[in-house]
């Protein structure tokens, strides 16, 4: 994995508030910057590409989904542990959550919670942050 870590800071020694420095330091040092190029490329099914952005971290991970037809092919798919909030950034489409149907469209966006069984259907890229970060042992396919 590739982290970006930077700060630029001009004369920081001549601050009138060195302990606010440190502070904004420690806060800069941990953010992560992953470049499309670094993240990992994976196709759940041949409806579903998923282009994941590792930020190693067990709370929270992202990835840009795109579906071009029906994930999963049949029947649902349930995530055990995670949420996943969803940004529709392309497309339109539906996701089926509880035999509850939901129209998307770019700028829609939606929570699926643990245990909720749901799939997607239509021609959607997606930006999805899972929390806890996303794990293949806690995905299961349903009927």
């Amino acid at each position: 994995m590739w982290v970006e870590n930077s700060l630029a800071v001009e004369g920081a020694k001549d601050t009138a508030y060195p302990g606010l420095l440190n502070i904004v330091c420690s806060i800069i040092a941990v953010v992560k910057v992953i470049p499309q190029s670094k993240a990992k490329k994976f196709q759940n099914s041949r409806y579903c590409e998923v282009l994941e952005y590792g930020l190693n971290d067990k709370d929270i991970n992202a990835a840009l989904v795109t579906i071009t037809g029906r994930y999963p092919d049949k029947g649902y798919t349930v995530n055990k542990a995670c949420k996943e909030l969803v940004l529709v950034i392309a497309g339109r489409g539906k996701v089926v959550i509880e035999e509850k149907v939901f129209q998307l469209r770019k700028g829609s966006v939606i929570l699926i919670e643990p245990g909720e069984k749901f799939f997607w259907e239509g021609r959607l890229t997606m930006f999805m942050p899972c929390t806890p970060a996303w794990y293949p042992a806690q995905h299961i396919k349903v009927d």
